[in-house]
Order: C-alpha cells, then structure tokens, then sequence
C-alpha cells in the first residue's frame, strides 16, 4: 500500500506533537510535594494536561507503529524483510542507547562515591530487560510486537478486525493478561490493541487517508469532545493513576479511556489541518526518535538540580518541560550535525534530511 504524501506529512506533524505531550509526562511536578490538602490551580492543570491530554501519546505511537509495519504487509516475504530491518532501525537503537544512558548513570554513581554491582549479568539485565529510562517499555513492547507480528497481522485479517473487540474491552477495564518482567508487563494491553488498531487501518487505508480531508468543523467538535472529557476525568477525580496502580472509580476509568479514544482523532485532526505541514515543523519531526530516548534520564538530573535554585518544586514543571524539549531537540541537532554516524546508530537511520525526502519537501 503506497502511503499519500499528505497523510505520511500529518502522521509526521502528529508524531512531533505526540513526543512533546510525552515530554510533558515526565516532567510533571504536581507530586514534588505530596498530594496537598487543596488541591491548588497548578495541580489541576499539571493533572489535567500530563496525566490525560497527554495520555493519547504512546497509544498514538502505538497506533503509528502498527499502521507503517503492515503496509505493504505480504507474508513470510515481508516478515523477513520486516525483522532486518527493525533490527537496524529498533532493536540496535534501543541497546545502545540503553547502553549509553545506563553507562552515564553508572560513571555518574562512581564519581559521587558510590559503588557498582560486580556481576556482568545484572548490568546486561538493566540494559536489556529493565533499562533505566523509563520510557524504554514501549521500546520493549514494540520489538516484541515486531516478532510477533505475523500473528497480529493473520489475527486482525482473518477475523476481519473482529479480534479487536476483546483487546478494547481488556484496555477500556485496564486488564493486562501478562505477567511483569523487569518492572514493567511482558506486553502492555494498551500497545498490543492499539498496534492491532494500527494493522486494521493499514489493511483499510481509506480510515487513515480520510482526515486528509477533515472539516474545521469536524476537528473542533474531536477538539471540544476531547478537552471536555479530560475537564471531566480531572472535576470528578483529580489524584487518578491507572500506570501499574488502581486509584480510580469504574467512572473515572472509563471517561479517561474515552478521553483517549477521541483525543487520538483530535491529535490528528488537528495535524493535518487545512494547509500542508511548514517545513520546519517535519524536520524537527525528524529528531522525534532521538528525543523520545534521551528526554529523561540523565538531562532530567540535570535541570532539577538547576531548577531547584529558581522556583518552588511545585512549579518546575513550568520551567523543565520546555528547557528539556529545548535540550534534548538541540542535542539531536548538534549530534546529528557533529556526530553523524553515531547519530544513525542511535537512531537507525532517522535522519532529517531521509525525513525530508521521503515527504517530498524541501528544507
């Protein structure tokens, strides 16, 4: 299936947008300290914009993921094709870069007086099965996904999507099937049904490519429906979690779900839009990849440690997000343009200018 240039450019710009809202997440200080008695205007917001506007982030990625793996899809053919090329363009990235933030971590431990396991195999564990930026786990998903992908694909062909019923209904309960390994579940519920979603659209790409042509009208209804959800989920229960924790109501659950459900359209209505992308927004597009790894651990040390001198830790948020985004994007930049091939290596070949060839746009 050839992908069109105007959907491959919004599902870009969606991917840049989905990577801040990620950012976002991980910064979040509404805890720095504890849960206060009230509940102030700076906690309803941070909760409000990381803890469910942003939550449309990875199933988004996961959705992306799926939908680019199965075009095209032909069996055993592209299944082989499929797995050298994610080896280079997944699984080596997420071992070096493990490799890498983990190293920094333990010389960082050495120089402040600290002292390092001796046993080779736990540091090969922490690197492969429980690397220390968190956000790794859907890395790890994904490479499993990866191998198992002939079974998605027949699954969601031969059922004709109908399989997707009871992943929806496992994700909308937040039932995971599998056991933990190394912190996190061998396989996410919230990935396995939204890569699955993904398969389904790429086996129906008239889904995608139809919000190539959406309404304004239409993207401020997805918008409103979306923000209004999200108000409501915050109004009724302002200390939610639902990541490997219970602290919801069967109400609040399914209104955050939903959230999600209308947010992923809005996402995305709202990167197409009515005109083509600007170009700048597609190349920084391009160090999305670079930026989803490195955006925590060890910069997140860093600018704590600055931030704690210049406001409240209630409000580093405030200031941490948007410097973490300014670093880790001209970090991307600087490596790429000082560092080049050890950029492809950490990225897989996730170069701007390949980005920018293959939308066809010029920088």
């Amino acid at each position: 299936m050839r992908i069109s240039p105007s959907l491959s450019q919004g599902l870009q710009t969606a991917n840049l947008l989905a990577t801040l809202l990620v950012i976002s997440i991980h910064y979040t200080s509404k805890f720095a300290n504890g849960v206060p008695v009230f509940l102030d205007a700076n906690f309803y917001f941070q909760e409000f914009f990381t803890n469910n506007i942003a939550r449309v982030a990875v199933p988004f990625f996961a959705l992306s993921a799926g939908f680019f793996l199965f075009s095209g899809y032909q069996g055993p053919v592209s299944y082989r094709q499929i797995l050298q090329k994610r080896r280079r363009t997944l699984l080596l990235p997420y071992v070096l870069a493990s490799a890498l933030i983990y190293t920094v971590i333990m010389l960082k431990t050495v120089v402040g007086g600290g002292l390092i396991d001796a046993d080779p195999l736990l540091h090969l564990y922490n690197i492969l099965v429980q690397p220390r930026a968190g956000q790794f786990w859907f890395l790890r998903d994904l490479i499993l996904l990866v191998v198992l992908s002939p079974l998605v694909f027949y699954t969601v062909q031969k059922s004709k999507g109908l399989i997707l019923a009871p992943l929806l209904v496992l994700w909308l309960l937040e039932i995971q099937l599998l056991p933990i390994a190394g912190k996190w579940y061998v396989l996410n519920t919230e990935t396995v049904f939204f890569f699955s979603l993904g398969c389904y659209f790429a086996l129906h790409p008239e889904l995608p490519e139809s919000f190539t042509g959406i309404r304004p009208a239409a993207t401020w209804v997805l918008l409103v429906t979306w923000l209004g959800l999200s108000a409501l989920r915050v109004y009724i229960d302002p200390v939610f979690s639902a990541w490997y924790r219970y602290d919801y109501t069967t109400l609040s659950l399914m209104i955050y779900k939903f959230s999600i459900l209308i947010g992923i359209p809005a996402l995305l209505a709202v990167s197409f839009g009515k005109r083509p992308a600007h170009p700048r927004v597609l190349f920084l597009s391009g160090f999305t990849f670079f930026a989803y790894m490195f955006h925590t651990e060890p910069l997140q040390d860093v600018l704590l440690r600055i931030t704690a001198h210049l406001v409240s830790p209630a409000y580093a948020f405030y200031l941490t997000f948007p410097l973490a985004t300014i670093a880790v994007f001209a970090g991307a930049w600087l490596c790429q343009q000082y560092m080049r091939p050890l950029y492809m290596l950490l990225t897989g070949n996730r170069g701007t200018d390949r980005v920018m060839d293959r939308l066809h746009v010029g920088r």
